[in-house]
């Protein structure tokens, strides 16, 4: 009976000592919008619990406090609006960050937008802002690819995911198959052919 009840003072000691982590969460405005040069993908960002600090605490260098979006392909970074245009870095990074769990897991050959507080204030819990990125490609992505939002936990390491994200399709470039390139190919013979007994 004392064993029972101590583990059950244990387990609500436990349960209520929680670890310290900021979540910084990504998600598209709306659909992408055709522009001039490609497809705009605005996203809002949102912090929910903890804070980000400007110095990172114990023996960690500043920045490092950052959102990951996986596989996002070949882009260009528009502008920021909100605390993100002031106090974050951006980047595009092609490498496979396979320290944080996704799935499917992060391809290394497909750039990855990184956004890293640089900022010299502490920040609270609130809407960062919105970013916007242009990319080639117009589809959205239906293979579940997770935005590897990263977050501060109490020991100052940053790890995992937070959700689910929609990017672009990057597979959704258009390939001609070899049918079409044998039926293109024809229609230049035969073209070529009306055009030389004209010419005749």
């Amino acid at each position: 009976m004392r064993r029972t009840l101590g583990l059950a003072i244990c387990a609500v000691f436990v349960s209520t000592v929680s670890v310290a982590r900021a979540d910084i969460v990504t998600a598209l405005t709306a659909a992408p919008v055709q522009v001039a040069g490609g497809f705009s993908y605005t996203y809002d960002v949102e912090l929910t619990g903890g804070e980000l600090d400007a110095t990172g605490g114990g023996s960690k260098p500043t920045p490092y406090q950052f959102g990951t979006v996986y596989d996002f392909g070949p882009a260009t970074f528009v502008g920021a609006t909100g605390l993100l245009a002031s106090s974050f870095a951006f980047s595009f990074l092609s490498t496979n960050t396979s320290a944080y769990l996704t799935a499917p897991p992060d391809d290394g050959t497909i750039a990855n937008i990184r956004f890293t507080y640089d900022g010299t204030v502490v920040v609270p819990a609130q809407d960062l802002g919105q970013f916007t990125v242009l990319s080639p490609y117009g589809l959205l992505n239906t293979g579940g690819y997770y935005d590897g939002q990263s977050y501060k936990v109490s020991n100052d390491s940053v790890q995992g995911n937070v959700g689910l994200l929609s990017i672009p399709d990057t597979s959704s470039a258009v390939t001609p198959e070899p049918s079409s390139l044998v039926l293109l190919g024809t229609g230049i013979l035969g073209v070529a052919g009306v055009l030389r007994r004209r010419l005749a």
